[in-house]
């Protein structure tokens, strides 16, 4: 005999915090996160941080159409997509 059930959900969107670790914490790392720049911050450490290497940091030039991203501009929000590994 099978079992049926029913089921209903309702589901919420969780803000987006800034750049606070604790509150990126439940994103996964194959997924799109935001990140606000902060004064000091650079695309190297940027990639480094969110993807434990500097290599990835075209990646997030070319998602944010970065033409100057030697000179991140603080508050400026950039998007950090799912990196392609080789």
């Amino acid at each position: 005999n099978p079992l049926r059930a029913t089921l209903s959900a309702s589901f919420i969107q969780v803000p987006f915090a800034g750049n606070d670790r604790a509150s990126l914490s439940w994103q996964s790392p194959d997924i799109t996160k935001l990140h606000l720049v902060t004064a000091g911050d650079t695309i190297y450490n940027i990639a480094r941080n969110e993807y434990g290497s500097e290599s990835y940091y075209l990646q997030i030039a070319e998602a944010n159409d970065l033409k100057n991203y030697r000179r991140l501009v603080p508050g400026t929000q950039l998007i950090l997509p799912p990196v392609k590994t080789v």
